[in-house]
Parts: C-alpha cells; sequence; structure tokens
C-alpha cells in the first residue's frame, strides 16, 4: 500500500509473508520532509495507523538513497504541482542498511540517462527538468506531470490505431535507449 499525507510525506507498506502464506512482518518505507526512513513491523499493514508506522522508522543513511550531484547536471526548477512530478528513489527495508548505495548508484544512472536523453529529445520520453538537490545529494528527478501512468493508460482503452501508434513509439524510444547501452 502505498499514500501520501497531507503535508506531502510518502509512505509504502509491504506485507512479507512465508512459503507457506503466512504473515512475517510489514515492511515500511518512507519519505517524510525529504528524509528517506524505513522499518519493520510485527503487524499487519490493516492494523497500523500513522502512529504506529511511524515508531517503526529509522532514518536511512543519505548516501545510501541520495548520490551526490555530478557536476554539469541540470538542477530542477522551482517545483509546480501542475507541471512538475518529482520521481523519488524507490528503496526497501534492506537497503537502509549502512553502506548499500545500490538505491543511490540506481538513482544516479536514471538521472544520467535521462540527463542524456534531454539532449534528444523525443515525444513519447517524457520531459526532463533536472534533478532535485538538497545538500549536494539527489533527491528526486523533476519531470513533466503527465494525467495518468503508463498502467492506468493501457487500462482506458486504446483504438487499434492509437496502439499501433504508441507500438512504434515505444519501439522508436527503445532503439535510441539501447545505442547507450
Amino acid at each position: 500500500m502505498d499514500y501520501e499525507t497531507a503535508d506531502g510525506s510518502q509512505f509504502s507498506l509491504r506485507e512479507v509473508l512465508s512459503e507457506d502464506n503466512v504473515f512475517q512482518s510489514t515492511l515500511i518505507t518512507a519519505f517524510v520532509d525529504g528524509r528517506a526512513y524505513a522499518g519493520t513491523s510485527p503487524q499487519r499493514m490493516k492494523d497500523l495507523d500513522d502512529v504506529d508506522v511511524i515508531q517503526y522508522l529509522e532514518p536511512v543513511p543519505p548516501e545510501n538513497v541520495h548520490p551526490l550531484l555530478p557536476e554539469g547536471f541540470t538542477a530542477a526548477p522551482p517545483f509546480d504541482p501542475a507541471e512538475h512530478y518529482l520521481k523519488a528513489p524507490q528503496f526497501t527495508y534492506d537497503d537502509s542498511r549502512p553502506g548499500k548505495t545500490f538505491v543511490a548508484d540506481c538513482l544516479l544512472n536514471e538521472a544520467k540517462i535521462l540527463e542524456k536523453l534531454q539532449e534528444h529529445p523525443h515525444s513519447s520520453i517524457v520531459k526532463y527538468y533536472g534533478a532535485v538537490v538538497k545538500g549536494k545529494r539527489i533527491t528526486h528527478l523533476c519531470l513533466k506531470r503527465c494525467n495518468c501512468n503508463l498502467s492506468e493508460y493501457c487500462q482506458i482503452g486504446l483504438s487499434k490505431a492509437e496502439r499501433d501508434r504508441l507500438r512504434r513509439r515505444f519501439m522508436t524510444v527503445l532503439s535510441i535507449c539501447t545505442r547507450w547501452v
């Protein structure tokens, strides 16, 4: 379950089940005031309220989730909720242990790709405005806000012509991206 509070804090809760489908714990990750937190609870998601969730959270070392901003990268403009979507790094409880930088490495690689794609804009690739930086570290990637995500877009239902056009655009984007790999 993912949710956002009125103050903009983001929470993600996932139940862990054994191979026998027996509940083991609930993993919790959160971004509160731009800081990453993670924790685990012995309670099921349905039994947790906001106070319970917060009591299980521990700070995640910034270097685990937020890479340093390389020189020459684009800094994001001031946030406009009508125009911008802030993509936060996705991490798990295991990623919060000291010395684990996998998430930060992935976020940096994604920022590098978006910087490169920014040089070659395409209508099928979301517009990248830059990296949101706090204390010299990338906290979010600022992208153009879209009306819906790809999953929602697929559920809406497209005509055959729209599906064909989308397929052609996807193949074009894929060919562009594979040139840099």
